[in-house]
Formats: C-alpha cells, structure tokens, sequence
C-alpha cells in the first residue's frame, strides 16, 4: 500500500460515520429485521438501494480515490 493509497483509505475511515447519520450500508434485510425488528423498515430494501447505487458506483473512477462518499438518496 502506498502512501496515497493509506490517505485515501484514512480519509474514506474517518467518513465512515459523520455525525446526524443513520450509517453506511445499511439495508433492510432479514438478517437486519432479526436485529431491528421492524425498525429495519426505516431502511431501503436491496433492490431499492441497488437502483440508485450501482449506477453511483460504476461511475466511481481514480479521482475519487480518499473521497468521503455515499450512495445519493
């Protein structure tokens, strides 16, 4: 791991949970409703976030390599 690629990996950690936010990834599943109960509702469904964030993430490229990022809502 370079020096580039060790900042790019800090700074994604350090954005990881930004204050006011719910976390990342979090999907609605049933593994998530056996720990949530029906908070889990709260969250997308997979198919509903794989609508919006696959298109974001095949966009991703090298310049967005240590950005803070998350899936748009």
């Amino acid at each position: 791991m370079t020096g580039r690629d060790r900042t790019g990996s800090s700074q994604c950690r350090s954005q990881v949970l930004r204050p006011g936010r719910r976390g990342p990834g979090i999907i609605d599943t049933e593994m998530l409703r056996s720990c949530f109960g029906a908070d889990a509702a709260d969250y997308p469904d997979p198919a509903a976030w794989a609508e919006k964030a696959v298109p974001f993430l095949l966009g991703l490229g090298p310049k967005d390599n240590g950005k803070p990022m998350e899936v748009p809502e």
